[in-house]
């Protein structure tokens, strides 16, 4: 079951080949999310054995049907609590109702330490947490071909490309690198930087185009369509910047550094641990001028060739495949 938007449908379409059924549910085309009737709809009429659930939301959605026709449920959590989410009168009564509905869930799957220190912070007394990082197809992202950007979007040969993957929400930290940008274009006179974007709709888009048109830097960000096999991307990028403000796992990260490309990063929560070890550039959270600094710095004296290096003797240790089994053991 999925949210009707860009990514499901590509989702889908890839899922095809494995005779795998995607149920579509009707949603907001900017907040794309599942509803509790439809799901619970689904599971109750439906013949199924197991239950996956992927994101807090959809967890909980599922927890009471699944509980009530007696299934096995996983739930992979996607994302971590803040304390926000919680104050008040209002919050106290969602965290109780939440610890209640989190204990109907057979296992719940964290992808990273992080996430499941979060998780424990909020609900000590959940004992089903199992915790199983994420891995990535790592021959795609080594051997894809490189996209050039350059001749396809009719660009400069002194053009810097900088590239954002990430969602168009608060949590993704993007209106961090429009202030960035907005300094980097003061400081650096000689190249002309550019944010490639990939998605055109969504999330805080309409309230982040804004502040780009407000900031005059129309000329210095560029939306192309959501990208589903973003290997050749990636590689066609002189950097990524992922501002995020908080992560469960940080998966692009990964995805970008396999691909021999240079990463600025924040150091927050969740992504930290995908940061640890590797040459990542690393940023304090909400902090635009120092990010500013170090896109200049990576325009100036490119830290590709290091990437390039470091993917070359660290990749197989994300390999997805190492992953399988204790997935699979998960499931038995």
């Amino acid at each position: 079951m999925a949210p009707n938007y860009d990514g499901s449908v590509l989702l889908a379409q890839e899922l095809e080949r494995l005779n795998i059924k995607t149920v579509f549910t009707k949603t907001n085309k900017s907040f794309p999310s599942l509803s509790f009737s439809a799901v619970f709809k689904e599971i109750i009429t439906g013949r199924y054995d197991v239950v996956h659930s992927h994101g807090f939301s959809s967890g909980i959605y599922a927890s009471v049907p699944a509980k009530l026709k007696k299934l096995r449920h996983v739930m992979t959590a996607h994302d971590i609590f803040n304390e926000a989410q919680f104050s008040g009168y209002k919050g106290l009564i969602n965290k109780f109702i939440i610890s209640i509905l989190f204990q109907f869930i057979d296992k719940i799957h964290c992808v990273s330490d992080d996430a499941r220190d979060n998780l424990i912070r909020f609900f000590p007394k959940l004992k089903n947490i199992v915790t199983i990082p994420h891995g990535i197809e790592i021959k795609q992202f080594l051997d894809a071909d490189v996209r050039d950007f350059r001749e396809e979007l009719k660009l400069g040969a002194d053009v810097f490309i900088i590239g954002f993957l990430g969602r168009y929400m608060a949590p993704k930290g993007f209106k961090y690198l429009i202030d960035a940008m907005n300094k980097v274009c003061k400081l650096n006179a000689t190249t002309n930087p550019i944010v490639i974007c990939f998605g055109e709709d969504g999330g805080f888009l309409n309230r982040d185009r804004d502040r780009i048109r407000k900031l005059n830097l129309q000329d210095n960000f560029i939306f192309v369509p959501f990208e589903k096999n973003p290997a050749s991307s990636l590689k066609g990028l002189d950097v990524v910047v992922m501002p995020s403000l908080w992560e469960a796992f940080g998966l692009l990260a990964i995805e970008t550094m396999v691909a021999g490309t240079p990463i600025i990063a924040s150091n927050c929560i969740g992504l930290r641990c995908v940061l640890k070890d590797t040459p990542a550039i690393k940023i304090p959270v909400k902090d635009s001028e120092y990010l500013a600094s170090m896109i200049v710095k990576e325009m100036n004296d490119s830290s590709k060739n290091i990437f390039k290096k470091w993917s070359n003797e660290n990749a197989l240790k994300y390999d997805v495949s190492r992953k399988i089994k204790l997935y699979t053991d998960l499931y038995e």
